[in-house]
C-alpha cells in the first residue's frame, strides 16, 4: 500500500510542476461546456413553465430539452472520466521473472 501512496505523491508533484497541463486545460474547457449546456437546459425549463406553448412548439421544446440534457450528461461524464484518468498515478511496473538485477 505504501508504494501506491508514493506513486500518488509523485503524480501530485508532477501535476504541480505542470505535467499534462495542456490536457488539464482542455478538460476545463469540457467542464465549461457541460455547465453551459446545463444552464441552457435550465433556461429552456423556465421557458417551458412560463410560456403557454402548445402543439408543435411544445414538442420542439421537449426535443430541445432532451437533446441538451443528453449532451450535458455526456460531456460531464466524459470530463469526469478524463479528470479521474489524468489524476490517477502511474501503475507500478509488473513483476518480471527474468529481470536483471545489478
Amino acid at each position: 500500500m505504501w508504494e501506491w501512496l508514493e506513486r500518488r505523491r509523485q503524480r501530485d508533484l508532477d501535476i504541480a510542476n505542470g505535467a499534462d497541463a495542456d490536457l488539464f486545460r482542455e478538460n476545463r474547457k469540457h467542464w465549461s461546456l457541460a455547465w453551459r449546456l446545463f444552464a441552457i437546459l435550465g433556461v429552456l425549463f423556465v421557458i417551458e413553465f412560463v410560456l403557454p406553448l402548445s402543439g408543435i412548439w411544445r414538442s420542439m421544446l421537449g426535443v430541445a430539452l432532451g437533446l441538451f440534457a443528453l449532451g450535458a450528461k455526456i460531456v460531464a461524464d466524459w470530463s469526469r472520466t478524463e479528470e479521474n484518468f489524468l489524476e490517477r498515478p502511474d501503475p507500478k511496473p509488473p513483476l518480471s521473472l527474468f529481470s536483471r538485477r545489478r
